[in-house]
């Protein structure tokens, strides 16, 4: 407005000339200031043009016939406006995206990207400016006039032109990282390593083909970038301010991660430099990494040493965090007991100091840490000092070989501690000694039962057989030997060779065998030690006698078991093949004929199944298989035989003569048995088979097919179904491949040449029938334990159990429950019932002349089966709508995390349309903050049609006022009437701090129809998430609003209080003019306790009973402020 008054000619027509040209010059730079600043507001560079220039059409603008301007004022203020522009562009060509780093701030890779995306716009918007018409003929003028501007600004615009290309080049190869970075935010940080490698290909092809960015300073700068953004994430990952607080294992699981991320990104680059040639053109010049690497990876490195302390803080407290738990026995074990228990205590107190401590642990420009560090290392020092010599005097009270081992497996970790070793080293002499007095010993155990064994006096193990007892007694020894050998090679320090271990900032050298896992963080700062326990010639001498005597166990168990077995086939065959019984012709009286030697081996077998000893004989194991069946034989056999006896023994002649036809008849009957029948006759063998089918089919009905794996456990639906139907489906398999087994050998058995055959068809229908039987007994118990555990009556653990989920801007489940989505609940138990029907059709069917290929029609045709199978899918349909019915009780919560207006299209109204394509809370958040954002810009949330109607326009902005809180405290009906809007705040805090409560108290889990659970928790804590999202989100803005307003009121009330101050001289109408300002906004502020500095101090106290404290600075400005506003106004 001042702009067009003072430039309207009509306005000042009876000016003097001089005041004329004065104000115009003044207006002239008002102008172009204005003109720049608003540039810089929106992010470009504006040239600003005279304002004769800017009202003057393009062909105005011309020289005079003598080749001057035609105003000489105007071509001064044209040569005045080409400087003015050349520093204008020589700013912005200046611009470097390393300049943060150089500023000391850590910005990441987005940074780049988006400083080469606003220089491009930047750059082509000022050559467009300097393309335009009126340019281009002030450009032309200064060509003709020979100004002495003229060269450097062509030179300024030709600067411009290259720029251009730089940017559209840079910009246009950096695009490709974008997805880079947004994969690198969203992967959690253990799995960043999986992405690095994409993201130093993505940085070499961009090396390789960009014209402009493959130089050193601009790549260094990006990798300082990236480092830095793995870098935050790190830092996020570990959380400084926990990491000393959280579980020590935890620590360092997350330490080893960073250390291993961070080791992995600087190994990528190393690697990769090495490959850059392999990515350029054979024609093109190669253009290597030649940047020394500690530019990239200062930072890092620095990060990287701090990680290195805190992993040895973190090693060094879980070596002496055992010891409180140790306890030492002996002559003097109590006294050591208390020993180590000071020491413990003593170290957790040091540990406790660390963990307390407020600095960063990470912030490596804070040398607070270092001395910590340092003072802690020197502690742990002396404690190593202490808790060997406590070992050397446990050493030394330890009697046997055994009690040493136990000593040295609970100090094994802290044995490995440098200085302790140092001390200890020396008894790992008397141990060897040890070992081997040992190992001489079972040598002498060996011999002498070698003797005894040859002489068949050998003691064996207790009711056990010649060659299971004798194989039992050398496992015993053989274990004995292997538990000190095994214990002997756990100690690594056996195993040694020559280790030197120098200061860990110095180089570190050892040799040592795999077993021996260094670990070079354990390293004492300032400790040399060069230490050889034990020589390897001392080693292997006792190791090679250990090797000796379990050489002679194992031929000794290899003679024993070979010379069983010789002729142990032939000896079972032949035994079989006696008759049943024998007959004493002396007595007349009946023995059963079972070998002793079957007996034998029988026992042989059972027992070397209990060693688990391999390769036993194929003859012996089928025996030992029909070891029920040859029991029940021959205790039958004993019985009627011993009847038979009795009677044969005990009858009078008188009596015999009277039954004599009966016994006659008996006897007749058992002649078949001391003659043709034996105990492996193929009849026999054949109704064992048929007794096997049996058993096999009684298996499936044992146990359901699908069951849970304990009694009181919720069953898991996806894993455990799929690996059960697939184990069950196996067995059932397998089943019926050895049922057809069976019956082919029983056709063989019973001579059976016509398979056509009436009578042979008969036998299948027999055995087929068998088998149909066994499938209907198991898949009734199938399908009757789910009946029992889905019948509400039974009041039985949950059977299945489904997860209740906030998945982005919808309540979901796992399994799903609607019916479209593939996986869901009801198909699970839909399969799982057909699962269990369908076992029947992996048997092909025995009966083949009933012609169908298994057994799975006849189960369909079953009605009780189809029932039961009917009953399951109806009670999964019910509880399925039982849930669905719950779940609209939580419809009351859903304007928490959805909004109809921001779910398909999200309008800001100051900058063009973009559609909504996140994921998971990421709607959610941008609800809650596009709420508060249009609430302080527009004094109301935008309906859908202002949204869409304010597209591309810019909507006036409009603060809210006290009617705006009302009209929201009305929306929300939450209070009547307000008054100011701070109240407004609180009482939305107050309401989301309620429903945070209700929410906590909402029930984990719910059971529908008493089988199906319902996981309430995972919903229930994001929800409460949200709440407390949303009850911050007005925290915030109290808390900022509070920090600003005493701020500016300090600023304010400082500045007026010193301008008061100063004396005003007479004459002095500029002093005057200040203390007239200050009075001036006094008036236009109208401090006041009441309208300022109470409701200031009333929101920070209700902010604090929300847990919400601000800092003690702020509360010291206001009471400044207060005595301030007191004694000046």
């Amino acid at each position: 407005v001042l702009l067009h008054v003072l430039s309207n000619g009509l306005n000042h027509q009876d000016w003097p000339q001089v005041t004329l040209d004065d104000i115009q010059n003044h207006l002239e730079r008002l102008r172009t200031r204005v003109v720049t600043l608003k540039g810089q507001a929106e992010g470009r560079t504006l040239l600003p043009l005279p304002l004769c220039l800017e009202r003057a059409q393009t062909q105005e603008i011309v020289l005079s016939p003598i080749g001057w301007p035609l105003d000489q004022a105007l071509f001064s203020s044209i040569e005045t406006l080409t400087v003015q522009w050349s520093l204008q562009i020589c700013d912005v060509l200046r611009k470097d995206s390393g300049a943060l780093l150089l500023r000391g701030d850590h910005p990441g890779p987005a940074e780049e990207i988006q400083f080469w995306s606003a220089q491009r716009e930047n750059l082509l918007g000022i050559q467009s400016q300097l393309r335009s018409p009126k340019v281009e003929c002030i450009m032309e003028i200064l060509r003709q006039v020979k100004s002495s501007y003229y060269p450097s600004f062509k030179d300024v615009c030709l600067e411009v032109d290259e720029a251009v290309l730089e940017a559209e080049d840079i910009d246009l190869y950096l695009r490709p990282l974008r997805r880079v970075i947004s994969n690198l935010e969203e992967t959690t940080f253990p799995k960043v390593a999986d992405v690095l490698p994409a993201l130093f290909h993505t940085l070499c092809l961009i090396w390789s083909h960009s014209r402009y960015y493959c130089t050193a300073q601009r790549m260094v700068v990006l990798l300082q970038e990236f480092c830095n953004l793995i870098i935050e994430k790190a830092f996020a990952y570990l959380i400084p301010e926990e990491l000393f607080k959280m579980e020590l294992e935890e620590g360092v699981e997350r330490v080893q991660i960073t250390i291993t991320v961070l080791q992995t990104f600087k190994q990528l680059f190393y690697a990769h430099r090495q490959r850059i040639p392999q990515y350029f053109r054979d024609t093109a010049a190669i253009r290597l990494w030649d940047f020394p690497a500690r530019l990239v990876f200062q930072r890092s490195d620095c990060i990287m040493e701090r990680l290195r302390m805190i992993e040895e803080l973190f090693a060094t407290a879980l070596d002496f965090l055992k010891l409180e738990k140790v306890e030492l026995g002996g002559s003097r074990g109590k006294v050591l007991s208390q020993m180590v228990l000071g020491i413990s205590e003593e170290f957790h107190d040091h540990w406790r100091a660390i963990r307390e401590s407020k600095y960063d642990s990470l912030d490596y420009t804070n040398d607070d840490f270092v001395c910590h560090y340092m003072h802690f290392m020197e502690q742990s020092r002396d404690f190593d000092q202490r808790l060997a010599t406590v070992l050397n005097q446990a050493f030394q009270d330890s009697k046997n070989l055994n009690s040493t081992f136990k000593l040295l497996n609970i100090f094994s970790t802290l044995l490995e501690r440098p200085r302790i070793h140092q001390q200890f080293a020396p008894n790992y002499n008397v141990l060897l000694a040890m070992f081997s007095q040992e190992i001489d010993h079972c040598q002498v155990i060996f011999n002498h039962h070698r003797v005894a064994l040859q002489s068949g006096c050998a003691t064996l193990g207790k009711n056990m057989p010649s060659v299971a007892g004798n194989l039992k007694w050398s496992q015993q020894l053989r274990s004995r030997i292997l538990s000190n050998r095994s214990n002997l090679c756990q100690l690594a320090h056996v195993y040694v060779e020559n280790m030197v271990i120098s200061c860990k900032r110095c180089c570190i050298s050892f040799v040592s065998l795999p077993q021996f896992q260094f670990n070079p963080f354990k390293i004492q700062s300032c400790l040399l030690v060069s230490v050889r326990p034990l020589g390897c010639a001392e080693v292997d001498d006792v190791l090679q006698k250990c090797e000796h005597v379990l050489e002679s166990l194992d031929q000794l168990d290899e003679q024993l078991f070979s010379e069983w077995t010789v002729g142990l086939e032939e000896t079972c065959q032949s035994h079989l093949k006696e008759p049943l019984l024998t007959l004493d012709t002396d007595t007349g009286c009946f023995h059963v004929n079972f070998s002793p030697v079957l007996t034998s081996v029988l026992r042989e077998v059972k027992y070397l199944d209990m060693l688990k000893t391999p390769n036993i004989p194929k003859a012996a194991v089928q025996l030992h298989s029909q070891q029920e069946r040859l029991y029940v034989y021959t205790q039958t056999l004993t019985l009627v035989t011993q009847w038979y006896n009795q009677l044969h023994s005990t009858l009078l002649d008188v009596e015999l003569e009277l039954v004599k036809d009966e016994m006659d008849a008996m006897r007749r009957q058992l002649e078949p048995a001391l003659q043709e029948l034996g105990i492996s006759s193929r009849v026999q063998k054949s109704k064992a088979n048929v007794e096997t089918i049996q058993a096999l089919m009684a298996k499936f009905s044992q146990r359901p097919f699908i069951t849970r794996r304990s009694n009181d456990s919720v069953f898991q639906i996806l894993s455990d179904i799929e690996e059960s139907v697939t184990k069950q489906h196996t067995l059932v398999r397998s089943a019926g491949e050895q049922i057809h087994n069976l019956l082919q050998e029983n056709q063989s058995l019973l001579g059976v040449s016509d398979l056509d055959s009436s009578e042979w068809k008969a036998y299948t229908d027999y055995v087929d029938n068998i088998v149909l039987t066994g499938f209907c007994s198991a898949i009734r118990c199938s399908l009757q334990y789910l009946l029992d555990y889905t019948d509400a009556a039974q009041r039985c653990a949950p059977l299945f159990e489904v997860q209740l989920l906030l998945s982005g801007n919808e309540m979901t489940f796992d399994p799903p429950l609607d019916l479209s989505y593939r996986g869901n609940f009801y198909e699970i138990v839909d399969k799982m019932v057909a699962s269990i029907t369908h076992m029947a059709s992996f048997i092909p069917r025995l009966a083949k002349h009933k012609q169908l290929d298994n057994y799975q029609s006849n189960i369909n045709e079953m009605e009780d089966l189809a029932e039961m199978c009917h009953t399951i899918r109806s009670r999964a349909r019910m509880a399925v709508a039982k849930i669905r019915e719950y779940q609209a009780s939580f419809s009351s919560y859903r304007y928490l995390w959805t909004d109809d207006r921001y779910k398909r299209k999200v309008v800001d109204p100051n900058c063009k349309t973009f559609n909504y394509q996140g994921e998971n809370n990421m709607a959610i958040t941008f609800h809650r903050s596009e709420f508060m954002r249009q609430f302080l810009l527009y004094g109301h949330v935008l309906s859908t049609e202002e949204a869409e109607l304010y597209a591309e326009y810019e909507l006036k902005k409009n603060p809210p006022t006290l009617d705006n809180f009302k009209e929201q405290f009305v929306q929300c009906k939450d209070l009547v009437t307000v008054t100011s809007m701070f109240v407004w705040f609180f009482t939305k805090i107050n309401l989301f701090e309620t429903l945070y409560l209700r929410v906590s108290k909402m029930e984990d889990q719910r059971v529908f129809c008493g089988w199906l659970q319902l996981d309430i928790k995972p919903f229930k804590h994001t929800l409460m998430n949200v709440i407390k999202k949303w009850s911050w989100m007005f925290k915030e803005h109290l808390l900022n609003h509070v920090n600003e307003s005493v701020r500016e009121l300090s600023s304010f009330l400082l500045d007026t209080t010193l301008g008061l101050s100063d004396k005003v001289v007479d004459g002095d109408y500029a002093g005057l003019v200040t203390i007239m300002g200050h009075l001036m906004a006094i008036r236009d502020r109208q401090i006041s306790n009441e309208k300022h500095f109470k409701p200031l101090k009333s929101t920070a106290e209700l902010l604090k009973t929300y847990g919400q404290q601000l800092p003690e600075s702020i509360h010291t400005q206001l009471e400044v402020c207060i005595r301030v506003q007191m004694h000046t106004m």
